[in-house]
């Protein structure tokens, strides 16, 4: 019942477009270097491609592509948005595409973007594209952004014949991009977004299949506490849930961050859990253990296990990518989400519709007073700012119109005929 039940929450649930970035393909002092091997004769050599220049074709200008030495044209291409076109006698055709999302085909419907994610060589950041063979996915094969595939630079996947491997790619001299990079499993962004920030708000509701009613459920961290000799952040919690039309304000718990990984203390308790690792790799398990309030990390067994089996992205307000990771349940094939940053696809700390029979969809979160993620919060409710913080003329009113004594610490309130939020 909880999984037909989360389902639907998950069907309107915010979609996010994941974020789209492109790197220049065509640069002019680009250098693609190859190891050339054939299996029959055992014939093995290097050879380099390189940007040389403009050439007209067709009334349309491209890059002319040379091998070795300028006076040898292999091929003229061309860049237009996210996709590579390649000349050809009866026109031109598309070699390479990056607008393609997970889960498009391609080459004929022979393989599936099975996986986007990013890879970080020095200072600079490619989008990696994997490919799985279809129907039985058996093989995989990459294209980089900005780079091209792991073979030949005009060869689409899985090339059958004498082998032409990636070494590596130059700009202007400088080595960009070396083959192991493309291989390497560890995932970058260019900036980490941790999840804990004093102020931060998520808003959102529960909704229950047994009681024909929203509630409105909302989390807020704001000040410190210290557990053990440790540092947390405390973290509150105000819901409508007790049936009382009257948001009640309540400590939910206190979280930890360090190193990417997120614990939490449950209220009235003093052992912190781990609840959150965004340092997982892809094939990586995940058990879990039912707990109070979260759903504890633990080395082995537990109550549930997931795999993690890929990680994209998605965009914050400003643009800006934030990984998401998508967890496989190895039970029932069900999948559950974190997203850096933001929580996991339920309830910003835990998909705590496994111990709860209400589900929670999120609607939008806030830092520093500004919208991060999702949709702005409706009714005109503002963010709490520092001019306001500072204007002592206005009074202050609960949600049902009762005036409170002083400035509220945390919370939704009224004032000047506008609802806030700090």
């Amino acid at each position: 019942m909880k999984r037909i039940f989360f389902f639907l929450l998950m069907m309107v649930s915010l979609t996010i477009k994941a974020q789209e970035t492109y790197s220049n393909f065509l640069e002019d002092g680009k250098v693609w270097k190859y190891h050339y091997y054939n299996y029959f004769t055992s014939l093995e050599y290097d050879f380099s491609l390189f940007v040389s220049g403009d050439t007209l074709i067709n009334g349309r200008q491209y890059k002319k592509i040379c091998r070795d030495t300028a006076d040898k044209v292999e091929c003229a291409l061309r860049q237009e948005g996210q996709q590579t076109y390649m000349a050809n006698e009866s026109g031109e055709k598309v070699v390479y595409d990056f607008s393609l999302n997970v889960g498009d085909l391609y080459q004929n419907d022979e393989a599936c973007v099975s996986a986007i994610d990013t890879i970080k060589v020095g200072s600079r950041l490619f989008r990696r594209f994997r490919f799985s063979e279809l129907p039985s996915e058996s093989r995989t094969d990459y294209w980089i952004e900005g780079i091209g595939g792991t073979g030949y630079l005009l060869n689409q996947l899985w090339t059958v014949g004498p082998s032409i491997t990636f070494l590596s790619c130059e700009v202007n001299g400088e080595t960009i991009l070396r083959r192991d990079d493309i291989f390497d499993e560890q995932y970058h962004s260019s900036d980490y977004h941790p999840l804990l920030k004093d102020g931060k708000c998520w808003y959102g509701k529960e909704v229950s299949p047994f009681i024909d009613r929203e509630f409105t459920c909302n989390y807020y961290l704001s000040g410190d506490t210290l557990i053990g000799n440790e540092l947390f952040q405390k973290c509150y919690r105000l819901s409508n849930r007790s049936g009382d039309s009257a948001n009640v304000l309540y400590y939910y718990a206190a979280f930890q961050e360090k190193d990417r990984r997120v614990y939490a203390v449950v209220r009235g308790a003093t052992e912190k859990k781990l609840i959150l690792d965004f340092n997982l790799q892809v094939g990586d398990s995940l058990h879990c253990e039912y707990g109070q309030s979260f759903l504890e990390i633990v080395p082995e067994g537990g109550d549930a296990h997931y795999v993690l089996e890929k990680i994209d992205s998605v965009a914050a307000v400003d643009g800006s990518p934030l990984r998401r990771y998508w967890f496989k349940n190895n039970e029932d094939g069900w999948y559950e989400k974190w997203i850096e940053g933001v929580g996991t696809s339920s309830y910003p700390f835990t998909w705590n519709f496994l111990i709860s029979s209400y589900g929670y969809v999120l609607q939008g979160c806030y830092e520093d007073g500004v919208l991060f993620y999702g949709n702005p919060i409706p009714d005109s409710i503002m963010m709490l700012n520092t001019s306001c913080s500072n204007d002592s003329h206005s009074s202050f009113y609960d949600l049902q119109g009762r005036r409170i004594n002083g400035q509220p610490k945390i919370g939704l309130f009224i004032r000047d005929g506008k609802k806030f939020v700090k």
